[in-house]
């Protein structure tokens, strides 16, 4: 329970927002005149039943552009958490350096193999001259500067909205009121959100623990049956643990205690011990089916 002299912390006292908006463009496009040469050719009636698709563009330089974008936002998703509705990502202060270096590190990076993507925007034409054959007739490709705002990354930085520090010009009486209930239900539902992000990243590591060691046999012979126990089980486990204490922005005493039975629990587990001893399996999950017994705990009410 809380103590009346408490300070809860707010959420925008402990972090941003960043938003990740990556495009690529597809580079495919119907050619409407091969699809209606199909159409014909076969016979089709139906001209929403077939079509033919043609690849404009293929590039090495947009491929390594788009591979460490996807690697970056995985990395940065893994460390973060959803907020906003409209794809924010909640980074909590601790990290936000960490973020920022990554960020500085990757985009020179990206943008590198988008510019060259670009550069060689002439020669992609130029395959399908040469190469094309009657395909390339009909087709139309789109201007160097139309085809940049197709592709492209932005991140953008955003805030958390403070529901103890609103602006609210024109209103007043009741109708302010109502405004400042519906913000406070709206930073309410965001963290029960988290709540329940949190609650999914640990039971995706702890039920691998769970179904690995009850089912993983050895017997007197050294020949092993069941499930196989992965050198990653424990290493995700270590890993979610070290986060938790960062997306733990509301500092849940619920959250701190899972995480305190992680770490003393599960993550000093080796996979080896694991495998030879059916007493350390059945210990392993033991605890981990009780820590996940804990977890609908998260983001309870309290007096």
């Amino acid at each position: 329970m809380y103590g009346s002299n408490v300070k809860i912390p707010k959420p925008s006292d402990q972090g941003t927002l960043l938003y990740f908006h990556g495009k690529f463009g597809g580079g495919k496009r119907k050619h409407k005149d091969a699809t209606a040469d199909l159409l014909s050719d076969k016979e089709i009636s139906g001209d929403d039943m077939a079509e033919v698709i043609v690849h404009l563009y293929k590039s090495e330089h947009l491929d390594s552009a788009k591979k460490e974008w996807q690697a970056f936002v995985t990395w940065a998703k893994d460390r973060t958490i959803p907020w906003a509705d409209d794809g924010g990502r909640f980074v909590p202060n601790s990290i936000k350096s960490e973020m920022d270096a990554e960020i500085v590190r990757i985009k020179p990076s990206i943008e590198g193999h988008l510019n060259k993507f670009f550069d060689s925007y002439d020669e992609q034409i130029k395959r399908w001259t040469d190469h094309g054959g009657k395909l390339s007739k009909g087709i139309e490709f789109p201007d160097k500067d139309k085809l940049r705002s197709k592709v492209g990354i932005k991140i953008v930085p955003g805030t958390v909205a403070d529901t103890n520090d609103i602006r609210a010009g024109g209103l007043s009486g009741d109708q302010l009121d109502r405004f400042i209930k519906d913000m406070q239900a709206s930073e309410k539902d965001k963290l029960k959100k988290t709540m329940s992000h949190i609650v999914e990243r640990v039971e995706k590591v702890l039920t691998p623990v769970i179904t690995q060691c009850s089912a993983y046999t050895k017997d007197e012979n050294g020949n092993t049956g069941g499930k196989k126990i992965y050198e990653s089980m424990i290493g995700n486990v270590r890993n979610i643990a070290g986060l938790i204490e960062v997306f733990n922005i509301t500092r849940d005493p619920e959250i701190e205690a899972v995480r305190r039975r992680l770490i003393n629990e599960i993550c000093p587990l080796e996979t080896k011990d694991l495998k030879d001893s059916q007493y350390k399996r059945d210990n392993a999950v033991r605890n981990a089916t009780s820590i996940k017994s804990q977890l609908g705990r998260f983001g309870a009410p309290r007096d």
